[in-house]
């Protein structure tokens, strides 16, 4: 209960002094960032369409070592881009772009290596065309 109190108190006091809490503030500073992210989240919902479409959600490829299923890869990429990033945003860490970056790179080339299986249709290697090409548009600010 305590907690509660202390957090509406700090509420006001802010809004009192018509500033914002450091999460929104981090937030604004990176509006083309969380907006790519939103982006990213529509790109893979369209390749998981096109994967579910053509009934591919199994198929397996040996990537860096390890058995990745299409459905697990773009999970990931998913979860990523919804969560993690966000999250990463709005700790404020200095390092926070920089640990967004080498995420992507990961993703990037995890989609590149599913968009090389042979067998795939069109419009799933149309789609994992457009997610690795909106990877390698990450804004850096």
């Amino acid at each position: 209960m305590i907690r509660y109190i202390r957090a509406f108190f700090r509420a006001l006091i802010l809004t009192l002094r018509g500033q914002k809490p450091p999460t929104l503030e981090a937030e604004e500073q990176h509006t083309d960032l969380l907006a790519w992210c939103r982006e990213t989240l529509v790109r893979v919902n369209a390749v998981n369409t096109a994967i579910e479409g053509a009934n591919l959600s199994s198929v397996t490829m040996h990537i860096e070592g390890r058995d990745v299923t299409l459905k697990h890869a773009l999970d990931v990429l998913h979860y990523h881009a919804s969560r993690e990033y966000p999250h990463l945003i709005r700790s404020r860490d200095p390092h926070a772009i920089l640990a967004i970056q080498a995420t992507n790179m990961n993703d990037q080339f995890l989609v590149l290596r599913l968009s090389e299986y042979e067998g795939l249709p069109s419009a799933v290697k149309t789609a994992l065309d457009s997610l690795v090409q909106h990877l390698t548009e990450v804004p850096t600010t």
